[in-house]
This record gives structure tokens, sequence and C-alpha cells, in this order.
């Protein structure tokens, strides 16, 4: 018999009931709360203690840091509403300068184009009357380039083209300046110059009536009127507008002498005397006195 092999044996039956009996105590071993251990639970009371420890502080020093902070912060805050304040002041004179800026330089602008016209505006009278007729309209359209409703630069090209014989030109122009300006009497008068000049008479009446009841105060535009009326055979109406000529200027011989005319067209015995007694003082060398008052003592007494 070989008594070697009965160690083995024996240490192979040792643990099979060591392990018989662990897989028996298995289930209680797994059922086993390591927590429930003394010394494990006291363990975890002094962690849990130490980190209450710990948070306490945390939070103390978190609260003697703000305590120490709001002085700064107050600070801080004063800091930042004087320095927008401060900004705001800086931005608002800064903008002030921008706009004192814009508006010297505008006005540097305005003056410099209103020099410019005024310059344009001369040379265009001084080529006119020249007549260099081409030169002025280059003129005046330029001055246009430049304020595009500038009255005296377009009243220039109406004359322009007046003396070149442009009618239709011109007329356009005039009613161009209407559009401008519907109570430009002198726009208005120069329209029934026109027509007057192309032949057109009562065209050119109605517009002296339109430019005498824009502006009543001109007797040279009565007077023509008259003229047109009695050219048309109008008598009492053109004796209306002389007598408005003559009211304006009374000291007129020009407009004493037809309205002496115009009284004996009409027959107006009196009243044809009284005229020529007036054109008598005011021209007493005037050569048409005695042929006025032959005319006038040849009409019947009224």
């Amino acid at each position: 018999m070989n008594y070697a092999v009965i160690p083995f044996f024996l240490v192979v039956a040792s643990l099979a009931v060591i392990l018989v009996i662990v897989i028996r105590k298995l289930p209680q071993l797994t059922l086993l709360n390591v927590g429930t251990i003394p010394e494990v639970k006291e363990e975890k009371k002094k962690v849990e203690l130490f980190k209450k420890r710990v948070a306490d502080k945390a939070r103390r020093m978190r609260s003697v840091r703000l305590e120490r902070l709001v002085p700064l912060l107050v600070k801080w805050k004063s800091w930042q509403r004087a320095f927008r304040q401060y900004a705001g002041r800086i931005e608002q004179r800064l903008q002030r300068e921008r706009e004192r800026g814009k508006r010297i330089l505008n006005s540097a602008e305005r003056a410099g184009r209103q020099e410019q016209l005024r310059n344009l505006l001369s040379e265009a009278a001084a080529a006119f009357a020249a007549g260099n007729l081409a030169a002025a309209e280059e003129k005046l359209i330029s001055a246009i380039r430049l304020d595009a409703k500038n009255v005296d630069a377009y009243r220039g090209l109406v004359d322009v083209y007046f003396k070149l014989g442009n009618l239709k030109e011109a007329q356009e122009t005039c009613l161009f300046l209407l559009q401008l300006n519907p109570h430009d009497d002198v726009t208005m008068a120069r329209l029934a110059e026109l027509a007057e000049h192309d032949g057109r008479l009562e065209e050119a009446i109605d517009y002296y009536e339109k430019a005498v009841l824009l502006n009543d105060h001109v007797a040279s535009r009565f007077f023509r009127l008259g003229e047109l009326l009695e050219k048309l055979g109008q008598h009492a109406t053109a004796l209306e507008a002389v007598k408005q000529a003559v009211d304006i200027e009374p000291q007129n011989p020009k407009y004493l002498d037809m309205l002496v005319e115009t009284r004996i067209m009409v027959g107006d015995k009196d009243m044809a005397e009284q005229g020529y007694q007036q054109l008598r003082m005011v021209n007493p060398e005037n050569q048409k006195l005695a042929i006025l008052k032959d005319k006038i003592d040849g009409l019947s007494p009224p």
C-alpha cells in the first residue's frame, strides 16, 4: 500500500468539506449588509460628519467672501454707472460735433454752390449782352444743373430762345416756370409778349389779363393790354385798362395821350377834355396837342 497518497486524499477531502459549507452558507453571505457592521457604520458616520463640516465651512467662507465683495460690487456698479454717464456725455458731445461739422460742411457747400450759380448767371448775362447766345445758353443750362428750380436761369433761357426766334421753346420754358409757380406774374406777362409777337393777339390779351390779376401794380401791362384791346376794336374795355395805367402813373405822357385818344374813340367829350388838360400840363410841348384838341372839339356834347 502506498502511504504517500494518503495526505493528498486528506487535503482533497478537507477542501470538499469547506466547499460544501461555503455553498450552503452562500445565500446568507449574499444577504449580509456590510453597512450593519458596527465598525463600518462608525466609519460612515465619521465620513458624513467630515463632509458636513467641510460643507459648513465652505458656506461660511462663501458668506464671508460675499460680505467682503458687497462693498466692492457696490463700488463697481457705481463706477459702471458713472462710466456709462461719462461715455453718454462724450457720445452726445461727439454727436453734436458731428452734426455741427455737417452743418458747416453743408453751409460751405451751399455757399460754394450759390457763388458758382451767381457766377454762371453773371457770365450768361454778359454773353447775352455781347450777342453770344450759344455761350449764354450753355451758362444758363449749367446753372440749372446746379439748381433745377432757379427762376432767373429759366427766364434767361426764355430771353435767349426769343432772341434766337425759337418761340416754341421760349413758350415751353415759360409754361414750365408756371408749373414751378402758378402765381408768377412776370412769366405770365412774358407769355403775353410771346403770343403778341407771334400774332396771337387774343391769347396775348388773355395772358395780360391774368398777369394784371396776379399783380395790379405794373402800369405797363395795363397799357399794353389797352393797346391790344384797341387793336381788336374793344374801345370801352381798352379805356378801362388805360385808366388803370394812368392811375398807377398819372404823370406818364404816353399813358395820358392814349387815355385821351381812347376817350375820343368812345365819344366821351368831357372826359377827353379832362385828359387833354392833364396831358397839356404834363407835356406842354407835345406835338399832338393841337390834333387832339380838334378831335375833342369835333365830338358832340353829351
